[in-house]
């Protein structure tokens, strides 16, 4: 079978890298695994040393098919994330695919767009809160088959 690929920008706050990396890398190994999809990520850490990187997030928010949103109270504090990813992301055909990555109390912040979209938690908590490797396993595997179910109902899979 020849399987789409899926280009995937990862949106997070610098301040939440040591739980973005957890999740990210721990969500990249079933990704691999994926049966029906090709994933491709790009995140901050490919920006060559050197480079600018405005115009790098801009090129990459250009190009790739969907947004990974890591949610937090610093990934809504960043300009960067507000003025240069989201703009651009939220326009993408196959959307966002946001994610709770500390929590957020939706009733009272204010989220912009976020507060009206579904946003992925297991049972209602986010990654950050999750006790010990089994729980952080369960959330991504959990993440991993809502990212490919939302990706099954939207991007058609050609079968040899």
């Amino acid at each position: 079978m020849n399987k789409p690929s899926i280009q995937y920008f990862v949106s997070y706050a610098r301040a939440n890298n040591v739980n973005k990396a957890k999740m990210v890398d721990s969500l990249n190994a079933h990704l691999a695994l994926s049966k029906d999809f090709k994933f491709q990520r790009w995140q901050d850490s490919d920006i060559f040393m050197g480079d600018d990187w405005l115009e790098d997030i801009a090129e990459a928010v250009a190009v790739v098919d969907v947004g990974l949103m890591l949610l937090s109270p610093a990934f809504f504090a960043s300009k960067t994330i507000r003025e240069d990813e989201l703009p651009g992301l939220l326009t993408k055909n196959l959307g966002v695919l946001p994610v709770l990555l500390e929590p957020l109390d939706f009733g009272t912040m204010d989220l912009g767009v976020f507060n009206k979209l579904q946003v992925f938690t297991l049972q209602g908590k986010a990654f950050s809160q999750m006790r010990g490797k089994a729980e952080q396993n369960k959330f991504v595997m959990e993440l991993f088959k809502a990212i490919t179910r939302k990706l099954q109902a939207r991007v058609p899979v050609v079968v040899n």
